[in-house]
């Protein structure tokens, strides 16, 4: 990756146990910043002292930037659930390209959804997580990030990704 995303500086640092975890920090100035962090396939973005006047009329997958609302791209239509409005902002031919590799699917073929563990194609010695053993694990989290822990940990059977929500 380039050390700058158009005019702004971009600083990569690996910071967990492999190759798949980075964080990219965007730095904006003024102090604003867009840390993006990427965990065993899991991509978080966090926005930092992002000042309105330049992002209130940004639109895609972060929202609405005032109310965080699902917006379609008509900048209208609010979604509820958060898979139709991953396929509502999948990239399209008429939008820019940041990577020069295409991959399937494009649009118009949806984006295939991740499966979840299915206890019927574990080998015997295995185990999946417990909810249990995922409030444990995400038990440094309060509110809606808990929660999101929670549900990650026990859908990805993978009590590592706890370690993720808590760095950030």
């Amino acid at each position: 990756m380039p050390n700058h995303l158009g005019p702004f500086p971009v600083t990569r640092s690996e910071v967990f146990r492999s190759k798949k975890d980075s964080t990219f920090e965007i730095d904006l100035g003024q102090g604003q910043q867009i840390v993006v962090k990427t965990r065993k396939d899991w991509v978080t973005v966090k926005m930092i002292k992002m000042k309105q006047r330049g992002f209130k009329n940004s639109r895609g997958m972060m929202g609405d930037f005032t109310t965080g609302a699902m917006l379609a791209r008509d900048g209208k239509t609010v979604l509820k659930d958060p898979n139709a409005f991953g396929q509502e902002w999948q990239v399209r031919q008429d939008d820019p390209q940041l990577f020069g590799t295409v991959l399937s699917p494009q649009y118009p073929e949806q984006c295939i959804m991740p499966s979840l563990p299915s206890s019927t194609g574990r080998r015997l010695g295995e185990s999946s997580v417990s909810e249990d053993e995922a409030k444990l694990a995400c038990g440094s989290l309060q509110g809606q990030s808990y929660a999101n822990c929670v549900f990650d940990v026990v859908h990805s059977g993978d009590l590592e990704i706890a370690e993720f929500y808590e760095q950030f």
